[in-house]
């Protein structure tokens, strides 16, 4: 487990980075824009994560897409979801609960993408579990 941890801390300390990037580019690229390079990059990261964990050998497949879930998880629930509940807390409110709808919205995304968060993140695994072979001349 504990290596595990060291392979998908740099990919989740990434995707903190990428979840802030993206909020200020947001306002110079648009909202479109902005929103589908951070789930470009945040599947890039998904991906990056189940490489590192099998090619540093910290763990299997299931290490891998375990990977992918956990960089999502960062990135989507603690992050996003997190933001609108601060905001709720924060009495901003577009009426009633919705800050906490929102964030009840993305605990609904996180558990109906999870088959494919784990898959993005197995694929890296799968990539990682190349070897190059070495041919001889």
């Amino acid at each position: 487990m504990r290596s595990w941890w060291r392979a998908v801390r740099l990919p989740l300390g990434v995707a903190v980075a990428n979840y802030w990037l993206w909020v200020a580019a947001s306002v110079v690229l648009g909202g479109m824009s902005a929103t589908v390079g951070f789930n470009v990059v945040r599947i890039g990261l998904m991906v990056w994560a189940g490489w590192r964990c099998t090619r540093r050998e910290a763990s299997g497949l299931v290490g891998a897409a375990g990977a992918g879930m956990a960089v999502m998880l960062v990135d989507h629930v603690l992050l996003k979801g997190g933001t609108f509940v601060i905001e709720h807390l924060r009495g901003h409110s577009t009426g009633g609960l919705s800050y906490l709808m929102a964030a009840g919205g993305v605990l609904a995304s996180f558990i109906m993408f999870s088959p494919l968060v784990a898959l993005f993140g197995l694929l890296g695994g799968l990539c990682g579990r190349r070897r190059s072979v070495r041919h001889a001349v």
